[in-house]
Formats: C-alpha cells, structure tokens, sequence
C-alpha cells in the first residue's frame, strides 16, 4: 500500500474526504490523494462542521486499499509520524490534536 497514485488538486472544495470518497467509489486506484488549498466543510469529531482558509492548512485525504484489520489504528498513526517526520527536520513543536489533525504553533 503506498500513496504513489494520481492527486486530485482543488483550490475550493467543501471536503477532501467527501472529494475522496467520490473518487473511491467511482473506481480510482490505490494511492489517489485528494488535496485543497481551502476546505469550506470539514467534518469533525461527533459531526463537528470547520473550515480552513487558504494557505492556513494542510488539507488531504487518500484512498488506500485494500483495507484490512491491521490497518485499523492508521488514522491515528499517521499524525503521530507526520509530527515525528517534522520535528526531525525543523526546530518546531508539532502537536496532535486527536484523532488525526497535526497542528504547529
């Protein structure tokens, strides 16, 4: 399983995981990522609703398949290595802000 499929690039768009979604269920292969410049309505933990403004986030979502059992604690992992990945490579303090969003200063 890698992320070495298409990315779908969106200036605007209301969900990168809806984006996602859409394209999974049309067919696209393993390792499409859905990024955005600015996302209008992301859901949250118990259906929050947020948004991001343009340049403020890092905004993707990726089809991975096949999914199996030992895929289940992904969505927290990778937050957790994308804090462990940044914080080797600049002098910042990254935080998780559970389950999946990264956040810096």
């Amino acid at each position: 399983m890698s992320l070495d499929g298409p990315r779908r690039h969106h200036r605007r768009t209301d969900s990168t995981n809806d984006r996602a979604r859409e394209l999974a269920l049309a067919g696209a292969e393993s390792g499409t990522v859905v990024t955005a410049d600015e996302q209008t309505a992301g859901r949250g933990r118990r259906g929050r609703r947020w948004s991001a403004p343009p340049g403020a986030a890092l905004l993707c979502s990726a089809i991975l398949r096949p999914l199996e059992a030992r895929h289940t604690l992904l969505p927290l992992a990778v937050p957790v290595a994308v804090c462990e990945a940044v914080e080797s490579l600049a002098p910042v303090e990254c935080l998780v802000k559970w389950p999946n969003d990264v956040m810096l200063n």
